[in-house]
């Protein structure tokens, strides 16, 4: 049987690690859970303490709820040992667009 063929062996790591491979995917799965549903209670708090969110807190938390998204996505993709070329993305300026994301998000939130 080939290693691709095991549900959840892509996060669980090369073979042989047993239960600490499933601690470790079961810590994982826990961290995307909580990533999805924190922010949004942590913008509840603060909408009921302020009265009004201001547009910077709203701004972080959009982008904070787009990334748990995708969180979830690649989660997802590398449960099921699949590449993320599969669904369109590639890799050829990662940084250089995670950058001018940053730069631009920051610039809108400050001005």
């Amino acid at each position: 049987m080939e290693r691709e063929s095991i549900p959840g062996y892509g996060i669980a790591g090369a073979g042989g690690e047993g239960m600490a491979g499933k601690r470790r995917e079961r810590a994982l799965e826990t961290a995307i859970f909580l990533f999805l549903i924190v922010p949004s209670m942590i913008l509840s708090f603060f909408a009921v303490r302020q009265g009004n969110l201001s547009f910077t807190l709203t701004a972080i938390s959009v982008v904070a709820r787009d990334l748990a998204l995708v969180s979830l996505i690649i989660f997802f993709l590398l449960r099921n040992g699949e590449p993320v070329a599969s669904i369109g993305w590639v890799s050829k300026k990662t940084t250089q667009d995670a950058l001018l994301g940053s730069c631009c998000m920051s610039l809108c939130s400050f001005w």
